[in-house]
């Protein structure tokens, strides 16, 4: 695509969640129109999980997977990683093999996975990618009930497994990561969750509504694990720091992690959703060591002190005051949290901000703030597939499948449940991954999941509805990676401000595009970059650009041709 440079020094525009200066309200959407259409098979994408259940109800086999969109091999389209299980009581075989495609444009797929060099045949949950080796290409970690695995890109989109001793993998069981520069040294380093201490030889089966057996709480065990710290030595080389940053010192069921500077010190904080035990906040020292505060700040458990099932995570400025919120995940029966910050400081207003009662009946993975609709307002889009199986499941031949949830803000800051958002004649699934971005080129949000022993599903923005032009952000390093950490706040021409994030690890288990969807006219964009230093860029631009941001001396700008959507066209 053609870029040309404005003549200033440096520019982001970047849109977030809950943005009060929307463009003006659109006409309703034609009722039984949906937002998304799902074009997987079409597009090359087929895909299909394998938890490797066998009746035995083993519970690794329960928390599905995550799923990837990132650009492997650097021709500015996503690609795409599903990773999936085996039998755990027999060997793996081709049939649980990961799954790579590849992006040969306009969103159409092909499967490249023995020529991407991406074989293994683990029991994989999660992906995060980055640059972790500072060369210019995006390299992958992949989480495993066993040993964790590192990928170098040599800049084609082939990748070549790292040496254990270059991942500090451990033969332990975990389930999600995410990349920060914990101690701002100028390279990405590792946070991993872990699960539980789990063998075969323990078990599982317990018991559901139906009477029958079921997978069992992680409670039952009582076998929780430390999460781990791995430090980058800059050439993508990793060491184990978990004991001494002091990350060892605390024991979770740890599902999902998200990195962000969460009490505005200028160095990024850690956030773990446990399941059935406290959340962690790991507030970052700045001296290399960590101290988990989630119960002294506020964020460790439900308004009622008790421990819930933490699946997702995801971090959004709400309430417009320059920090960030933080959205999790919980299993049916038990509400969502959504910790309002409050000067470093959390109170749970999942109930005052309306998402409290429509989330206890289902149960929730990943979950992300997007602005799906380019209403200047992010959504709030969740995946949902049960754990247990419930007395009478929307499918009885997929007994965990679940209808998903989509929350649009509303003008008096309350969330309530959207309406025509995916494909009615699609059969619903037991979704647990979530990843985003513009797949086909469109200059539209995309969604690809993956459900718990389930196809891969793409859903891509209907082209039948007409919708306001967005405006797309790339904040990018010097090398031309996604700029993980950094922090941006937009100010619009009515004055109105938001703060927002730039990571690729948000969710569960799943990692994303870093491009980032708004619109309206913006005035200035004030970029706080992972090192600690800032600029500012000034405007107009107005809705609809492709805006390229890149750190350097002098922070390159460049803004990206507008996508006319359908109705400016014709």
């Amino acid at each position: 695509m053609r870029t040309f440079t404005l003549p200033i020094a440096g520019l982001a525009v970047m849109q977030g969640c809950g943005s009060s200066d929307s463009p003006p309200a659109s006409e309703p959407q034609k009722k039984n129109i949906p937002m998304f259409v799902e074009r997987a098979t079409e597009s090359g994408l087929v895909f299909q999980h394998r938890s490797g259940a066998s009746g035995q109800y083993y519970l690794p086999e329960s928390l599905g997977a995550g799923c990837g969109l990132f650009d492997a091999d650097g021709d500015g389209d996503l690609d795409a990683l599903f990773v999936r299980g085996h039998n755990l009581e027999e060997l793996a075989d081709a049939e649980s093999q990961n799954r790579f495609f590849r992006n040969t444009g306009e969103g159409q797929f092909v499967d490249d996975t023995t020529n991407a060099g991406l074989i293994d045949l683990g029991y994989s949950y999660g992906v995060t990618c980055g640059d972790v080796d500072a060369d210019g290409d995006i390299d992958l970690y992949i989480t495993n009930f066993g040993k964790d695995c590192l990928y170098y890109n040599d800049g084609t989109g082939r990748f070549t497994k790292a040496p254990e001793a270059d991942s500090a993998a451990l033969d332990d069981f975990s389930v999600s990561s995410c990349l920060l520069d914990y101690d701002r040294d100028g390279d990405l380093d590792l946070f991993v969750t872990r699960y539980l201490d789990w063998s075969v030889d323990i078990g599982g089966g317990c018991f559901n509504l139906r009477g029958g057996r079921d997978y069992c709480n992680p409670q039952r065990y009582g076998r929780a694990l430390s999460d781990r710290l791995l430090q980058n030595n800059g050439q993508g080389q990793f060491t184990d720091v978990s004991e001494s940053s002091g990350i060892s010192e605390f024991k979770g069921n740890g599902l999902a992690v998200g990195s962000t500077d969460l009490n505005a010190d200028g160095w990024p904080d850690v956030y773990v959703a446990n399941d059935k035990t406290a959340n962690a906040l790991w507030i970052n020292n700045q001296d290399g060591t960590f101290t988990e505060s989630a119960g002294r700040l506020g964020c460790a458990t439900g308004l009622d002190g008790t421990n819930r099932a933490g699946m997702s995570v995801a971090f959004c400025d709400l309430d417009q005051d320059g920090d960030f919120e933080i959205h999790v995940s919980n299993i049916e029966g038990e509400a969502d949290g959504l910790f309002q910050n409050q000067n470093g400081r959390f109170l749970d207003r999942a109930a005052g901000w309306g998402i409290a009662g429509a989330s206890r009946r289902y149960t929730r993975w990943a979950s992300r703030f997007l602005d799906i609709n380019a209403d200047g307002r992010d959504e709030l889009v969740v995946a949902c597939g049960k754990v247990l199986r419930d007395i009478n499941p929307p499918r009885e031949d997929v007994p965990y499948a679940e209808t998903n949830l989509v929350y649009q803000e509303q003008t008096n800051g309350r969330f309530t449940p959207l309406e025509d958002v995916f494909d009615p004649e699609v059969p619903v699934e037991a979704s647990h991954g979530v990843a985003h971005g513009d797949v086909n080129g469109d200059g539209r949000i995309d969604l690809i999941m993956v459900s718990r022993d389930g196809p891969a599903q793409m859903w891509l923005s209907n082209p039948e509805l007409e919708q306001p032009p967005a405006t797309r952000i790339n904040v990018e390093t010097i090398h031309g990676t996604p700029a993980v950490g950094s922090r941006m706040k937009i100010v619009k021409s009515n004055g109105t401000a938001q703060t927002y994030h730039i990571d690729v690890s948000t969710g569960y288990a799943s990692t994303s595009s870093h491009v980032v969807w708004t619109s309206g006219e913006i005035e200035r964009i004030e970029v706080q970059w992972v090192g600690g230093h800032s600029s500012t860029h000034t405007g107009p631009w107005e809705s609809g650009s492709g805006i390229v941001i890149t750190e350097s001396e002098r922070h390159s700008v460049a803004q990206q041709p507008t996508i006319p959507t359908k109705n400016q066209s014709e």
